[in-house]
């Protein structure tokens, strides 16, 4: 399962906030991530509220991810910044985002699944004592070790290098 945007298919996504200085508000960022890719040798993210498209050398997928979500997140923080100094407190609008009705549809609809990294964290005691999956959770939601363990250090790597994002959730799409 994928969505697919401009030929890259992405198939993970972070949404959360950041407080910023120039606004009282909170930054929302909604992010998606592909897998890596062989043909480019990388990991590419998109932000959606700006087209801001990056791409990640990290070859292990929980460094890829964040390494996109901090990009994206300096790069819009810091222009956003210099634009409302610049124009006595404005926050700009962004000139391009994704405005594919398909692809933005399908998202909302695919972050009913969204899950805080709080829920990763939750289940750690599963993954210590492996005897217990079968003993609490059905099998129908039994949780991809791969899947778990990327989370897990991503959330890790958000807690140590960017303790001021907040209600950080993940989703597959």
């Amino acid at each position: 399962m994928c969505m697919i945007y401009k030929d890259i298919p992405y198939e993970y996504a972070f949404e959360f906030k950041i407080p910023v200085d120039y606004n009282a508000d909170d930054k929302i960022f909604r992010i998606v991530a592909s897998n890596f890719r062989e043909e480019t040798r990388d990991f590419t993210g998109l932000c959606l509220e700006n087209e801001l498209m990056v791409v990640s050398d990290e070859k292990i997928p929980f460094e890829a991810f964040f390494d996109i979500v901090s990009e994206i997140v300096d790069i819009t923080v810091s222009s956003e910044k210099s634009y409302a100094e610049a124009h006595e407190g404005r926050i700009p609008t962004p000139h391009r985002k994704v405005t594919d009705n398909d692809f933005l549809t399908k998202f909302e609809k695919r972050k009913n699944s969204k899950k805080s990294l709080d829920y990763y964290r939750g289940l750690k005691m599963y993954f210590e004592k492996p005897e217990r999956i079968t003993e609490n959770i059905s099998e129908e939601v039994k949780p991809d070790l791969w899947e778990y363990l990327n989370i897990l250090f991503f959330l890790y790597l958000i807690s140590a290098k960017m303790p001021e994002a907040k209600d950080v959730k993940f989703f597959k799409i």
